[in-house]
């Protein structure tokens, strides 16, 4: 069995020890963080030391270089071999932290990101999920997981139609692509969040799940009405074999971040076929 936790924590330095605490108690064998700030680093790795999770890679540095506050961080009971991160054609390389991970089963080839909003960083958000796309549909030698927070999509619905931020939702209830983004923004979006699935990545929670399932891993409260956003994923092979897939809302409503972690539970075969 292998057990994921991904988790937004928000750049949340006074949290970090309190966010450890939660981790820790659901036992995973990989967790991905992204919103990671320098400072939390040492409060992160003491309180997940102590649960096993001894081997961790980060990107900081790359974080420093790009002008950005956080990066991402990836901690695990198994070795980590760091994968050059430069092989993404992506604005900011500390968008993205891919590591090998030595797991008792075949190695598991793992991809976390934090794709940028739109909404205050233009096209780089476009240009990494573009980037996400054209590095990941490049045939692995070994299974791959992506998981991390992509700020997409805008809705789902439950007939299953994905609504991506380069559409607008009219007064008549249904939406309309906006002139200022445009159909490269929407492929942008969906060639990730969908189009994954063609390269043998689908969505995990969706193909457990289906799209009657609500799930939401982000909220804001607004004007009395909570707007719940689907915005943190997990993709993976069919084989590693994903199990459960939730988000889970205590550490959000606890005020831990601003996201709910995602959850993932996969059950390797040989790496020949999906159980």
């Amino acid at each position: 069995m292998i057990h994921l936790i991904s988790w937004n924590i928000a750049g949340r330095v006074a949290k970090a020890t309190a966010q450890a605490a939660a981790l820790a108690d659901r036992q995973p064998d990989i967790v991905a963080m992204q919103e990671v700030r320098k400072r939390a680093l040492p409060l992160l790795l003491e309180g997940l030391c102590g649960v096993g999770l001894t081997h961790a890679i980060d990107n900081i540095a790359f974080a420093t270089e790009d002008g950005r506050p956080y990066g991402l961080m990836v901690v695990s009971r198994w070795p980590l071999q760091r994968l050059d991160q430069g092989e993404f054609d992506i604005p900011w390389l500390s968008s993205v932290l891919s590591a090998v991970v030595q797991t008792p089963t075949p190695p598991l080839e793992l991809h976390t990101a934090h794709v940028p909003p739109g909404s205050s960083n233009g096209w780089r958000k476009i240009e990494t999920l573009e980037g996400i796309h054209a590095r990941l549909t490049r045939q692995a030698a070994s299974t791959r997981v992506l998981c991390g927070d992509f700020n997409t999509p805008q809705v789902e619905t439950v007939e299953g139609r994905v609504v991506t931020w380069a559409e607008r939702k009219r007064k008549d209830g249904r939406f309309s692509m906006r002139s200022s983004r445009g159909d490269r923004w929407d492929k942008g979006e969906r060639q990730v969040i969908t189009g994954l699935a063609d390269y043998d990545m689908p969505d995990v929670f969706r193909g457990l799940h289906g799209y009657g399932a609500e799930g939401y891993s982000w909220v804001l409260n607004r004007a009395g009405a909570n707007v719940r956003r689907r915005f943190d994923h997990v993709f993976a092979s069919r084989d590693p074999n994903a199990r459960e897939c939730r988000c889970l809302h205590e550490p959000r409503e606890q005020k831990l971040s601003d996201h709910s972690p995602i959850e993932a539970i996969f059950h390797p075969t040989d790496g020949s076929a999906p159980q």
